[in-house]
């Protein structure tokens, strides 16, 4: 990613996003609570993190830093009015959708994270929801469905689907085993290594057996490629959605960051002394 935006001075792509969770947090009851600010705290920890790089330390100044300085920013914007806000909002929004580096990965992470900002104080008003789907669109992604109304939502999960519970978290068991996203409409198979190939290079969402052999889908499911689990369409279920890095941090944190792998293997069919001890349960096939 670009180091440094034009938008604002020397704000750069952790800046704008913090803006924007400030901003929807606003619209809550037009205020910030703690619970709130807490969340994004959370929030901007991930960001910052994942500035930093893999592995590389980072401090809670840092983070404070990054939270002081968007603040201020989203603080500017209310000495004029709330249409300021909303205005600068859409700016910072046009502006992240036009850089090189913008993906759906990183659209649905933000999406995701703003919509749980919005939950944060247990209540979702119509106010926070329009300003979300409409951002949710316009970036091309899927707003998770527990943030809509309950008489919008289609049956949550497959009475079939055995589910772990890891800490605050509830994971499937089941591996992906679907061959159409969310809408209704087929993902295509590919039945060779040559037309995998071709799906990655052409950019289309595709799935296969592993080894290309349907006996294969029986143990494991199915295999999916990058464009097929970005798809706006929506490649979970209804009521359940693609892991986020913040939930994959939360759930390595709980397990343990070093071993949480092994807390998660089976105890048997790992190569190389691979296998783990399943204390989790969770039982990750190799």
């Amino acid at each position: 990613m670009s180091d440094r935006f034009n938008i604002k001075g020397d704000m750069d792509w952790v800046d704008c996003s913090i803006f924007l969770m400030f901003s929807q947090a606003h619209m809550t009851d037009w205020e910030l609570d703690e619970l709130e600010i807490k969340t994004i705290n959370e929030k901007a920890e991930i960001f910052v993190s994942h500035m930093a790089g893999e592995g590389m330390p980072y401090t809670d100044n840092d983070v404070n830093q990054k939270m002081k300085k968007a603040f201020n920013w989203y603080d500017s914007c209310l000495a004029g009015s709330d249409e300021e806000l909303m205005s600068e909002v859409q700016k910072v929004a046009d502006f992240i959708k036009n850089q090189d580096w913008f993906n759906l990965t990183f659209a649905q992470t933000l999406v995701d994270m703003l919509a749980d900002i919005s939950k944060a104080d247990g209540e979702v008003i119509d106010n926070e929801k329009g300003s979300l789907e409409s951002l949710a669109k316009y970036w091309g992604v899927v707003l998770d469905w527990a943030i809509t109304d309950d008489s919008n939502k289609t049956p949550s999960k497959d009475e079939n689907t055995k589910t772990i519970i890891i800490g605050n978290q509830e994971w499937s068991k089941n591996n992906l085993d679907v061959d159409s996203f969310r809408n209704g409409e087929l993902i295509p198979e590919c039945k060779t290594d040559d037309e995998w190939k071709s799906a990655g290079e052409s950019g289309d969402p595709a799935w296969c057996y592993f080894d290309n052999d349907p006996i294969n889908g029986e143990k494991y499911g199915k295999l999916y490629n990058w464009y097929a689990v970005n798809d706006k369409r929506g490649l979970a279920p209804n009521g359940w959605h693609i892991p986020r890095l913040d939930q994959w941090k939360e759930l390595t944190g709980f397990l343990g960051k070093d071993c949480a792998g092994t807390k998660m293997k089976t105890t048997t069919g790992w190569n190389k002394d691979g296998n783990g001890t399943d204390e989790s349960g969770f039982s990750g096939l190799p």
